[in-house]
């Protein structure tokens, strides 16, 4: 837990009412006390929905939107650049994110001598196989009896750039990868840490076919199978139970409930209900696109 007041970095911002955060977060992040920025109105009814949001970066004109009794309120001339540098503040000034701690392999696991681990920050249980050339970064955490097989990549910067200043930057990951009891991750593919304090999570006994791409954030739930070459992008959440075929594209910020299939080639941009199968691919030419969608979804 951090308070506003206790941020360093602050020079021509203003604390309009002090308050505390355990993350940092974007408005649909659910997780306890997140602190946000706010520079669009028309996204206030998405923040005033979440009731995990605790404090918010905002500019002097946006701030009568919001309660000072119940939110911590920054203001800021440019929010987002506010945001970030106090994201990066922490990573780099602060525990905030993350306590260090030496790296620990649990017994009867089987490293091959070409895998690469850093020497921090990573727990591997027990009884693991990790094969050659597998790359496992810092904050990469590994239950028991997981195999990861080889060229595999845990713990990758994950594909987040933003446009402040006219000026392109990556934003860098704080989080981790977490990976439950009896996972398979088979060979060439890559797992993303998170953004924030929190973890790109695999539940337990899922299966991971070859070259499948798990982007920042995701949760994926228990006894799920994935395909080879399936994408899944950033800050979904998979239920348990679930079928990702292969080659299929989930988008971000997608919800696929417990039991449902995707199939093969298939291109998810809509929430899967629970027990759906879903199919179909809908890369037409953008002017056709919306109508086409019209037609069905109105």
């Amino acid at each position: 837990m951090i308070k506003l007041s206790d941020l360093k970095l602050l020079n021509n911002e203003t604390i309009r009412n002090d308050g505390e955060f355990d993350n940092l977060g974007l408005l649909k992040f659910m997780s306890d006390r997140i602190l946000v920025n706010f520079y669009d109105e028309s996204y206030l009814h998405t923040l005033l929905q979440n009731p995990h949001i605790s404090c918010i970066i905002t500019t002097k004109a946006l701030a009568h939107l919001f309660d000072p009794n119940r939110y911590g309120i920054l203001i800021s001339e440019n929010p987002n650049k506010t945001f970030y540098n106090i994201h990066d503040y922490l990573l780099d000034q602060t525990e905030f994110y993350w306590k260090n701690f030496s790296t620990k392999i649990g017994k009867f696991s089987k490293i091959h001598p070409r895998a690469i681990i850093a020497e921090n920050n990573v727990s591997i249980g027990e009884h693991c196989i990790i094969e050659a050339n597998v790359v496992i970064n810092e904050h990469t955490l590994i239950g028991d009896h997981v195999i990861i097989r080889a060229g595999t990549i845990l713990g990758g910067e994950g594909f987040e750039f933003k446009t402040i200043d006219k000026k392109v930057f990556a934003v860098r990951h704080a989080g981790g990868v977490k990976i439950n009891d009896n996972v398979e991750i088979q060979y060439n593919c890559t797992v993303d840490k998170s953004v924030f304090k929190s973890f790109t999570e695999i539940g337990a006994n899922t299966k991971i076919d070859n070259l499948v791409y798990i982007a920042h954030n995701n949760t994926i739930g228990t006894n799920c199978r994935i395909a080879g070459s399936a994408a899944i992008l950033g800050s979904s959440t998979i239920g348990n139970n679930v079928w990702i075929g292969p080659n299929s594209s989930v988008s971000s910020e997608i919800i696929i409930g417990n039991e449902a299939k995707v199939t093969i080639g298939a291109v998810v941009t809509r929430d899967v209900a629970e027990g759906q199968r879903v199919s179909g691919n809908f890369a037409v030419d953008h002017s056709k696109f919306i109508p086409f969608l019209k037609r069905f979804f109105s």
